[in-house]
C-alpha cells in the first residue's frame, strides 16, 4: 500500500534510528517533519531509556525548540533550573542561552516525546556544561546539523582581534 498523502506520515511508517554515546546518552529517533512535507518545521519522535538523555545540555541561537511529552517522566533542565516533566507537558525553548535545555529520563520506563523546532538553515549552538560552541550553515534541518555545508564544533576560547592575520 502506498502513502495516503504526501503531507501525512504515521509513526508506524517510519523506521527508528538508534543512537548512543558513552553511559549518558541514548535514544531512538523517528524524523517526521520532512516525511510529512514540512519545509520550515522539524519534528522528531524520541524514545529515551531510563537513566539516559538524548542530547547534551545546549541552546540554539538560530532555531527555537519545543518538547511534548507523550509518555514517561523526566527532569528537564532549562537554563539553571530543573523541572519535573511528565506525559501531557509541553515545554518551549526560545532562542538563547537563558533557555539552554536537556531532558533526562529519571523514571523506570522509556521517556517518549516529540521534539518540534524551526528549521532555519543557519544556527549557532552553545553547550554550557562542556564550554563548546557549534555552528551550522547551509543546513538541511531535516537531515540534521551535521549534514550542513558548514558544520564546526570547538571549545570556547578568548576572542581575537577582527583584523588578526588580515595584513
Amino acid at each position: 500500500m502506498g502513502k495516503r498523502h504526501s503531507q501525512v506520515v504515521n509513526i508506524d511508517e517510519v523506521d527508528a534510528v538508534e543512537s548512543s554515546h558513552g553511559n549518558k546518552f541514548a535514544n531512538k529517533r523517528k524524523r517526521l517533519g520532512a516525511l510529512s512535507g514540512s519545509q520550515e518545521i522539524g519534528c522528531s519522535w524520541y524514545e529515551v531509556p531510563p537513566g539516559k538523555q538524548a542530547f547534551p545540555h545546549h541552546a540554539h541561537y538560530g532555531n527555537e525548540e519545543s518538547f511534548f511529552i507523550i509518555s514517561g517522566s523526566g527532569q528537564c533542565r532549562i537554563g539553571n533550573e530543573t523541572v519535573a516533566v511528565r506525559a501531557g507537558d509541553f515545554v518551549s525553548f526560545p532562542r538563547g542561552e537563558d533557555y539552554s535545555h536537556s531532558l533526562f529520563n529519571n523514571g523506570f520506563e522509556p521517556l517518549v516525546y516529540l521534539g518540534v523546532s524551526t528549521a532555519n538553515q543557519t544556527d549557532i549552538m552553545v553547550y554550557p556544561d562542556s564550554k563548546k560552541i557549534a555552528i551550522a550553515g547551509g543546513a538541511n534541518m531535516h537531515a540534521g546539523l551535521k549534514a550542513a555545508k558548514l558544520h564546526k564544533m570547538f571549545k570556547d576560547q578568548p576572542n581575537v582581534d577582527y583584523y588578526l592575520d588580515e595584513e
